[in-house]
């Protein structure tokens, strides 16, 4: 049989229970607690898609998505809870 080959997401969000649920559908999530260390993650690994909080703490992603394009062209899909 063909096995699927994992889907390596990078999850930039406080909460880490997102990563519990992909990895049930088959994705290998990499979970990363500030933007900062997204971006040292994204200078060393390559990624399939990025899930990113739009509040990430205290910081809004939605100006750093250029300096994200910087290292990394991967789909980014931006999410928030409000």
């Amino acid at each position: 049989g063909q096995t699927q080959p994992f889907f390596h997401t990078l999850v930039a969000d406080l909460a880490a229970e997102i990563c519990d649920y992909l990895a049930r559908y088959g994705l290998q999530p990499l979970h990363v607690a500030t933007f900062a260390e997204a971006m040292a993650v994204l200078t060393t690994r390559t990624v399939d898609a990025i899930i990113l909080d739009q509040r990430f703490g205290p910081v809004d992603t939605l100006p750093l998505l250029p300096t994200l394009r910087t290292v990394t062209s991967a789909p980014i899909l931006v999410h928030t809870a409000n």
